[in-house]
């Protein structure tokens, strides 16, 4: 009578008890510790070391908030990266300060403030409202163009609300899941 989730994965990632299905890899997740009601706990972190191109061009913004609202406990997380696409105007790459804030803020207190109501969103509204998000950063994005010249920028979301991660990507930046013994595994696709 115990929960059992399935990671699944493109290749395979060693992990015990894995196995193969139509073209996919599936290992169950150890149960990890509970730490809080909801028996989720996030940390949320981020480094950039500048490369060749200056000045550096990735930008990220994230933020988490749980609580317990009428009785019911909820946890909502938004971490967004993006790298300026280099090879435009000077500078220009520097437009994906604007996208992770234009983009995490709106994710961010719309999950907020959802996770606050009585009847929270259902999966298929959560992807509307990152892909809101994303469509509200990038008609930024082509204003800035008709105005300034030639600019853009990748973006990767991770979006958690409830007890479920949200993610999406724009160009090549990527998202990886990192199981409890440590393997990596990319799960989203270069643009």
């Amino acid at each position: 009578h115990r929960q059992t989730v399935l990671a699944r994965t493109a290749q395979p990632s060693n992990e015990d008890g894995e196995f193969q299905e139509q073209g996919a890899w599936f290992h169950p997740v150890r149960p990890r510790k509970q730490f809080d009601s909801a028996g989720i706990s996030i940390e949320i972190g981020g480094y950039s070391a500048e490369g060749p191109h200056h000045p550096n061009e990735d930008s990220y913004w994230s933020a988490s908030a749980g609580g317990c609202y009428d009785s019911a406990s909820a946890m909502v997380a938004v971490a967004i990266l993006a790298d300026g696409m280099g090879g435009y105007a000077p500078g220009s790459g520097l437009v994906s300060r604007d996208i992770v804030r234009l983009s995490g803020d709106f994710l961010f207190n719309h999950l907020y403030a959802e996770a606050q109501e009585d009847s929270p969103l259902q999966e298929n509204d959560v992807r509307a409202v990152v892909k809101s998000a994303i469509q509200t950063a990038n008609e930024h994005v082509l204003d800035l163009i008709e105005h300034s010249g030639e600019m853009g920028a990748t973006l990767v979301v991770a979006a958690l609300f409830g007890q479920t991660a949200y993610i999406a990507n724009v160009g090549d930046s990527r998202a990886y899941y990192v199981s409890a013994a440590g393997n990596v595994t990319r799960i989203t696709r270069d643009q």
